[in-house]
């Protein structure tokens, strides 16, 4: 038996054959599935004398989250070193059985493996189960064990164990409804699970083929998704395991900057964290977060960070120690935190590959290795109705070819992916109208407003903007009252802002390059109802140009404007 820990957290596994001669370990793919780097430590001896042996150089070779099972290769590891448990062919009801783990202690920096009996209940169909968001992705689909043993956090990974000391199941789940029955993943799953695991020798290399095939499973199965149904595809069956913690540090660093609306921030320019936030990603191709700004994601996030709210200062009241509590509420905000992991990895597939909503065509020009031992490779790639390549990041895990989002230093490759974007194609006069509405503020007034932005190209892609909004309100109803401001029945006022910038990877931002001028018969009279934009950025979406805005304290608004 083995201790399987990572920076989350620490569960349970157990030795067992492979394929070849080097060490394989058996564990609950929920203790290994972050990507992670995994720890396998043995204890050794017993007494004065026990020592703790740790191994860690490995890699998961096999899983399936839907039974909740991973298999761990201990990289240049032989497994003669250690006791593999026998694997039984199946098992059988009302067999005596012995549960093992690591139970945590508040006692014990390591308690120690121990062990829990009962026996085999039944036999059972367990649903695949979706953790992150406490449902049920699909019924009777793992072939289960409900056992009397009392396992326990730390017992996650472990085997369960019949008197001829074979395993048959996996220690996976804890029924915290009744009293004395618990879940194991038979071993016929596990069984089912190792046959698709290789021997180390066998190296996948992927193919220009290999990557359009992920690209189009990726479309089809993914970004064609309605809002509604994204959340319930796991990230990791299409991304590089690797990137999930730097997916996680990025939504961390993304939450805590929607938290803030202080302007003093990012001093330099007078922006909130929000607004900040906001115009960072408008750098990436593509619309501004659209899956991870929906209400299908903020409504939930707001929900649980409302009760985390309520919950630490419940607790706060209770307790003096301050750093205990900020730890708590630190602790409580990441598990908020991991409702948008799926929504924001989304977002971020769709930057990088460009996708605008419509059905692509790939083709892979060219395909270069570029780390041995890691196995990531970059491709050029050809997208339909696309204007130049664009490169994307491959990497091989369990065999089989996943997305890179990030570098090695955390940047993402859909900013530092080449963009070229000619100047003709931003240069000139676009516009966008909305039509005559009653107004958000005065229910009494119904306004209607035009955007004209026009765009001048000049040397080393310098790029000035001139940004008028004009407005016109009227009385509603038919016994309109006049304005105060004007002492009319109308309203017409504006706002006029120049902005200078630099075009960059396929991105105008641009500062103001003076003070906003009012507009309009009116403007002498009646505040236009935009306040003056701190910071802007333009880009090509399909044939439209779209413009992203703020006041420095807002997320950014986005105006799609037409090409006149």
């Amino acid at each position: 038996m083995v201790r399987v820990t990572t920076a989350s957290g620490t569960g349970a596994g157990f030795f067992i054959d492979g394929p070849d001669g080097y060490a394989y370990v058996a564990t609950a793919n929920h203790v290994v599935d972050r990507g992670e780097r995994i720890l396998v430590e043995r204890d050794v001896g017993t007494d004065k004398h026990a020592f703790v042996e740790a191994y860690p150089q490995t890699e998961i070779v096999a899983s399936d989250p839907d039974a909740d099972l991973a298999i761990i290769r201990i990289k240049n590891v032989e497994a003669s070193r250690f006791q593999r448990l026998p694997l039984a062919k199946e098992p059988i009801k009302d067999t005596k059985i012995l549960a093992y783990g690591y139970p945590g202690s508040s006692l014990a920096k390591h308690a120690g493996l121990m062990s829990k009996d009962g026996k085999i209940l039944s036999l059972a169909s367990f649903p695949a189960y979706d953790q992150r968001y406490n449902r049920i992705v699909r019924e009777n689909a793992v072939d289960g064990l409900l056992i009397s043993a009392d396992i326990e956090p730390g017992f996650s990974g472990g085997p369960t164990c019949n008197e001829a000391g074979e395993v048959v199941g996996v220690n996976v789940t804890k029924d915290r409804a009744h009293v004395g029955q618990n879940g194991a993943v038979s071993v016929v799953a596990l069984n089912k699970l190792m046959q698709t695991v290789k021997p180390a020798s066998v190296r996948a290399e992927p193919t220009p083929d290999d990557v359009v095939k992920l690209l189009e499973k990726i479309q089809s199965e993914y970004l064609l998704l309605p809002l509604e149904e994204r959340s319930k595809v796991r990230e990791t069956d299409f991304l590089a395991s690797a990137d999930l913690p730097s997916l996680r540090r990025l939504v961390g660093e993304v939450r805590r900057e929607e938290r803030n609306t202080d302007t003093s921030s990012f001093a330099k320019y007078q922006l909130s964290g929000q607004a900040a936030l906001g115009m960072f990603f408008a750098r990436l191709p593509g619309k501004l977060l659209e899956t991870y700004r929906s209400p299908n994601t903020t409504t939930p996030l707001a929900a649980c960070e409302l009760t985390t709210q309520h919950l630490t200062s419940f607790l706060g009241d209770l307790s003096t120690a301050d750093k205990r509590m900020e730890q708590r509420r630190a602790s409580a905000y990441q598990s908020c935190d991991e409702l948008a992991v799926r929504p924001l990895a989304w977002d971020l597939v769709a930057a990088t590959l460009q996708w605008d909503g419509r059905e692509k065509e790939y083709t892979v020009t060219k395909l270069d290795r570029m780390d041995e031992d890691e196995q990531i490779y970059r491709a050029s790639l050809r997208i339909s109705g696309a204007s130049n390549l664009i490169e994307v990041w491959i990497a091989i895990d369990q065999h089989s070819a996943r997305l890179k989002l990030f570098d090695t230093t955390d940047a993402l490759y859909a900013i530092k992916s080449p963009r070229s974007v000619p100047s003709g194609a931003l240069q000139g006069t676009w516009s966008m109208k909305r039509p005559r509405v009653t107004d958000a503020i005065n229910k009494d007034a119904e306004i209607e407003s035009t955007e004209t932005l026009s765009v001048s190209m000049g040397d080393d892609r310098k790029v000035s903007l001139r940004h008028v909004i004009t407005e016109r309100y009227f009385g509603a109803g038919n016994h309109a009252k006049q304005f105060k401001c004007n002492r009319k029945a109308t309203i017409e006022t504006g706002l006029l802002q120049s902005f200078t910038g630099t075009l960059d990877n396929g991105v105008v931002v641009a500062l103001p390059e003076k003070t906003a001028e009012p507009v309009g018969a009116d403007a002498a009279w009646c505040e236009p109802s935009q306040k003056p934009d701190r910071i802007v950025a333009v880009k090509l979406q399909g044939d439209q140009l779209v413009l992203y805005r703020t006041d420095g304290n807002a997320y950014p608004q986005a105006v799609q404007l037409t090409k006149e």
